[in-house]
């Protein structure tokens, strides 16, 4: 019985050694086979997927004006600049565009001239500034620099009125700079700065001493300071007040031109404003439009029980009850009237006259926290975007038109009053909260129902059933007091 009960040890011994050592070899080739996919996944600028998409952009780009969607030049212009940020957002991963960012040496170094590379360049600038990386984009402005992310968004103009998750967005140019070692870049970031502040009295007999004095006023001034959302007229020709003109004449920027009215980036907030401010910093959470979020679309089945059931507690007419946009009430007689008809998947939008001006078809995700929605505008003849054409070019341009007409929210739906929130530009991020507080970037709409025009011809239930019993009862009476009931 011993010897039997040695040998079943050394087998079963046996056999979890061998299970052992299979295990380790399948760990060792699955590691290796990862390690391998991260390496082949590893992106440069130079790389076969880069390739592809300088080649779908100058594809599109060859196409207008002619395929890009727009009423005028105007409008297909800003069409156009909004496509290709969609393609570089749907193609590239986060990944991806973070070792882009590392590797920016690759770009030539006057980005504004255009070139290979600068468009993927001013993308991931713009990612990095709206979702709050930091570090990453010291670095990056460090070595490359545009002037312009974009038409009439200077970099300094960028930064501060889309850099809600960075803290003194303002001060990065300062950090970049003081971390630059390249002329031509420390210049740039200097016109930046120079361009900001000037005409608030900030001097320099050189670059560095100009910044580093911008910096250490806004950091002694910052908490009477807020945004300017008139800066972008500044970067008009009539005022002689555009990039290039730094480029030529940098010493206007110092001293205040007479006759020419310039509007600050940064201004001053008046002091009856300054207790208000302070009551609403301090109710609000710290740091909060820095808090991870949920940015990607709604992925959810639409046929899902959940959803439907949602679409028919949303389903009917809403009017506009309030409106909070970036920290401030918009007044009544701007949206007075104004209302929405959600019907199914698709949001009619009317305005103040009555008349349906826009239209959106919506998917929702009622399984979040908050409650999301994805909004995608149509044409008012109720077309898809997509063309009868089976041209490549063609379904690029559909594809990538497409995601510039989409914008991401967040509702909250309790008996007949609808908040949405969103923010003021479609496709970038979703909003974290319904505050829309100073400085987000975000709106807050709230709606009201409307009640319907058949709901007084609505009897309920109680009702009827109580008239149907009051009318056998009669019957009933009526009928016993027939001769044929008495005998």
């Amino acid at each position: 019985m011993r010897e039997s009960t040695r040998k079943i040890f050394y087998y079963s011994a046996s056999l979890m050694t061998i299970v052992l050592a299979a295990s380790c070899i399948q760990g060792d080739l699955y590691n290796s086979g990862v390690n391998n996919k991260s390496e082949d996944s590893a992106i440069s600028w130079d790389s076969p997927k880069m390739r592809n998409i300088a080649k779908e952009l100058d594809s599109i780009c060859e196409a207008h004006p002619e395929k890009i969607p727009g009423d005028d030049g105007k409008s297909k212009n800003w069409n156009l600049s909004n496509m290709i940020e969609q393609l570089y957002k749907i193609r590239l991963t986060e990944q991806e565009i973070r070792q882009l960012a590392a590797k920016c040496d690759a770009v030539p170094v006057n980005v504004d001239e255009g070139g290979e590379g600068s468009g993927a360049l001013k993308f991931i600038i713009k990612h990095l500034i709206n979702y709050g990386e930091r570090e990453r984009l010291v670095e990056l402005l460090a070595k490359r620099c545009p002037n312009l992310l974009g038409f009439g968004d200077t970099i300094e103009f960028y930064l501060v009125c889309y850099g809600n998750r960075l803290k003194d967005p303002i001060l990065i140019l300062g950090e970049a700079y003081s971390k630059c070692k390249i002329p031509e870049i420390k210049h740039k970031l200097a016109a930046a700065v120079r361009r900001g502040f000037a005409d608030i009295g900030i001097s320099g007999r050189t670059d560095a001493e100009y910044v580093n004095n911008a910096m250490q006023w806004y950091k002694n001034n910052k908490d009477h300071l807020e945004f300017n959302y008139e800066y972008s007229t500044n970067e008009s020709f009539s005022l002689g007040y555009t990039v290039e003109d730094y480029e030529k004449h940098p010493e206007r920027y110092d001293v205040p031109i007479k006759g020419i009215r310039r509007e600050p980036l940064l201004k001053k907030i008046p002091h009856s404003e300054m207790k208000k401010r302070f009551v609403e910093k301090n109710v609000q959470e710290p740091n909060e439009m820095r808090k991870r979020n949920t940015d990607a679309p709604i992925t959810l089945d639409q046929n899902d029980r959940s959803v439907k059931n949602e679409l028919a507690q949303l389903k009917g007419t809403w009017e506009i009850y309030k409106i909070r946009d970036n920290g401030k009430d918009v007044p009544q007689k701007k949206y007075q009237s104004r209302r929405i008809e959600i019907e199914g998947d698709k949001k009619y939008i009317y305005a103040q006259d009555g008349k349906s001006d826009e239209k959106e078809i919506i998917r929702i995700d009622p399984k979040q926290t908050p409650k999301a929605m994805d909004n995608i505008k149509v044409f008012k003849d109720e077309t898809k975007i997509l063309r009868s054409s089976s041209s490549a070019v063609d379904r690029l341009i559909d594809e990538l038109y497409e995601a510039t007409l989409k914008s991401m929210e967040i509702y909250e739906l309790r008996g007949d009053t609808l908040k949405i929130c969103g923010v003021a530009y479609r496709g970038w991020r979703r909003p974290i909260s319904f505050k829309a507080a100073k400085d987000s970037g975000d709106y807050l709409i709230v709606y009201k129902r409307v009640p319907s025009s058949k709901k007084s011809l609505i009897i309920p239930a109680g009702v009827v059933i109580l008239l149907v019993a009051i009318a056998i009862a009669f019957r009933l009476a009526k009928r016993c007091r027939e001769p044929a009931c008495r005998q």
